[in-house]
């Protein structure tokens, strides 16, 4: 006997969990801006934090209301948790698609920028110390980083640009470099 893939519990429950968090992630991104609002001239860090602190909240949120659901089930007197809205088998099925492909989509599109941010890294020129331009080296050695960030150059990119989360590296176009 060949087994059946159960699709239709999957969209269902994935549909059901889909909706319930889309209030909780619009919540949780309206506190975020409210707290940035309230905050008078940010640094780029706190608003990274804070964005980012929402990002992986609303990332959660599928979990925890999966814990929770399942601490009320553990309840013997509790009755089990039902979603505010109840979707047709159908619909739940168009809703676990429509994400599917969307979901597919945005990775494709995350993959081929990573490749073409490693692509981009790999075709640049590192610049040798005595090639900087003396203001650009004055105000380099000015600054103390944290970590150690190559600066190159590139006739790929048109402006200055900051590549990289391993090996940081900042990207001057070429011709910049030639103007001064």
């Amino acid at each position: 006997m060949i087994a059946t893939f159960p699709l239709q519990a999957i969209a269902e429950a994935s549909a059901v969990r889909m909706v319930d968090c889309l209030l909780g992630g619009t919540l949780i991104g309206f506190l975020a801006a409210a707290v940035l609002r309230l905050s008078p001239r940010q640094r780029s860090g706190l608003r990274f934090a804070v964005w980012f602190s929402a990002l992986l909240a609303i990332a959660a949120l599928p979990f925890l209301t999966a814990a929770i659901h399942s601490q009320h089930a553990a309840l013997p007197a509790a009755t089990p948790m039902r979603s505010v809205l109840a979707l047709p088998g159908v619909w739940a099925i168009y809703i676990f698609v429509a994400w599917f492909l969307i979901a597919g989509v945005g990775l494709t599109r995350l993959g081929i920028s990573l490749w073409q941010m490693r692509e981009l890294r790999r075709s640049c020129v590192a610049l040798a110390p005595e090639n900087i331009p003396p203001q650009l080296r004055a105000t380099l050695a000015g600054e103390r980083a944290g970590r150690r960030v190559a600066l190159c150059t590139s006739d790929r990119v048109q402006v200055p640009t900051a590549i990289g989360l391993q090996a940081p590296a900042v990207v001057i176009p070429q011709w910049l470099m030639s103007e001064s």
